[in-house]
């Protein structure tokens, strides 16, 4: 009898993918080309270039998406001014290409097999409920946006208040090993050097027009106008104005944040490294590292930074080893603050509340708050924040507040407001436990330098949008989610050789 034929049904579908990919590429190349946009065409042939290599990479290994985002994700910004800037694409498909960080997730993902993904639900599992609940009620509002016709807005809306989540629960499922997390301190730590050290010689040697040639001006070209936002700059009482330190990060504020998160978490090994180790290469580039968050002037950051240093220090047990190093650094840069025309009204302001940016915070959370309590459903997602001031809802009832514990009760009211407090309870808890628990001194280090990063975060939300940043939220819930659900299991390998 003669054989069967049999079909390879996954070649041909290997085949009939690949086949369609080159249609389109071939389209859009031809496209491109017949329109005369040779810029893009250019871009789209090296991305197209990028693209194999790092779904190679990542389908090969799934944690070199967190390598590749930890290495690239703080230089986006920039690229996104310039990329907007020079208009190479438009903002819808900015938008679309801002979503990179989450395709390299979804990718380390599809490179496992599927029977192979563990289900890790079981190490945090009031902490899932309540995320899980809050986007179920984020996607309520959005199904509300969208028949409000306001799709768009709800969709910022999700990007702000929800995407970052999605790096907290799919980094569970990305094996790395206990090196691989001291890779990611290294290359958190020469990056993180780089752009402070930047920052620094920016604010120190360079003016407003350099803020310009970088590109953070808006510009109207046909009135010759060019605009800077007056945040850029902080200005004393005595008249003495300088400019923030801002880098690559857009914005000092973002800058600030992360620059404390990655103090908070790189705190133990390079502020105070383990003994054999050369201490002047861990603790000069913490030194650069401290000196840019004082460039950025920005006090939601030095708060937190302060607040996480001494939980921290209690934490770790070192509370006069580290509580002596600050006190140093503190009163050099007090005095040098005092050095300067008007440093001590501007001191004075800041403590009493009578400092411009202080009163204004302390003047508006009152009626905000009553916001809350006149519409304890929300006003709608995207109607408050950053995002309501880009879609002009002011003139709805929006209106912009710099809490972000603010801005998520006046959108989706009591219930987004109790259950996002909740969120952030627990989580806190969660890291204290899981330090508490681990015997492995690097993990249990890493782990309440975590727990103090979130801290931090969560102190700098009460002044500033601190998740609405392009960085922030997503470095700190990988670290949140690598802390939660590997660390265990790192912790374990551990216990298992000293037994031995």
């Amino acid at each position: 009898m003669p054989k069967k034929l049999r079909i390879n049904k996954e070649k041909w579908l290997r085949e009939l993918s690949l086949g369609l990919l080159s249609l389109v590429i071939a389209y859009s190349f031809f496209y491109l080309t017949t329109h005369k946009r040779p810029p893009l065409t250019f871009s789209f042939a090296v991305g197209l270039i990028i693209i194999c290599v790092i779904t190679h990479l990542v389908w090969k290994q799934g944690k070199w998406a967190i390598l590749l985002i930890l290495t690239f994700l703080p230089f986006y910004p920039f690229m996104r001014i310039q990329i907007l800037r020079f208009q190479i694409v438009g903002m819808m498909v900015m938008f679309m290409v801002s979503r990179w960080t989450e395709v390299l997730m979804i990718l380390a993902l599809f490179g496992r097999k599927i029977g192979g993904i563990r289900r890790l639900f079981y190490s945090a599992p009031l902490l899932d409920f309540l995320i899980l609940s809050y986007l179920l009620l984020g996607l309520c509002y959005f199904g509300q946006a969208v028949g409000r016709g306001k799709w768009m807005m709800g969709m910022w809306g999700v990007k702000e208040q929800f995407v970052f989540f999605l790096y907290y629960f799919l980094v569970r499922y990305i094996p790395f090993g206990k090196e691989d997390l001291k890779k990611f301190l290294v290359i958190s730590a020469l990056i993180g050097t780089a752009i402070a050290a930047f920052g620094c010689i920016q604010a120190q040697f360079f003016g407003m027009d350099f803020l310009k040639t970088l590109g953070y001006g808006f510009e109207i070209f046909e009135g010759g106008y060019s605009y800077i936002d007056p945040n850029y700059q902080r200005q004393l009482p005595g008249g003495l104005t300088f400019v923030r330190a801002i880098s690559i990060l857009q914005d000092a504020l973002s800058l600030g944040a992360y620059l404390m998160i990655l103090l908070l978490i790189l705190q133990p090994f390079y502020l105070f490294p383990p003994e054999g180790e050369r201490k002047w290469l861990h603790r000069v580039p913490y030194l650069i590292m401290i000196t840019g968050l004082v460039y950025t002037t920005t006090r939601s950051a030095w708060i937190g930074m302060a607040v996480g240093t001494l939980a921290l220090a209690w934490r770790r047990k070192k509370l006069l080893a580290t509580a002596s190093a600050f006190l140093f650094i503190g009163i050099f840069l007090l005095l040098l603050l005092l050095s300067f025309p008007g440093g001590k009204e501007f001191l004075l302001g800041t403590f009493s509340g009578k400092e411009s940016s202080v009163a204004a915070h302390m003047n508006t959370y009152g009626w905000h708050f009553q916001k809350i309590v006149d519409n304890p459903m929300g006003l709608g997602l995207g109607m408050t924040g950053r995002i309501g001031s880009r879609f002009y809802t002011n003139v709805e009832g929006g209106f912009n507040t710099e809490c972000w514990y603010i801005q998520v009760g006046t959108q989706m009211g009591f219930l987004g407001f109790f259950l996002y407090i909740a969120i952030v309870l627990e989580t806190l808890r969660a890291l204290f436990v899981l330090g508490s628990r681990l015997r492995d001194p690097f993990l249990k280090d890493f782990a309440n330098g975590v727990f103090a990063a979130y801290l931090a975060c969560s102190i700098f939300g009460l002044f500033l949008n601190v998740w609405s940043c392009h960085v922030i939220p997503i470095f700190m819930h990988l670290f949140v989610g690598m802390a939660l659900f590997h660390f265990p299991h790192l912790d374990a390998d551990y216990e298992r050789s000293e037994d031995r």
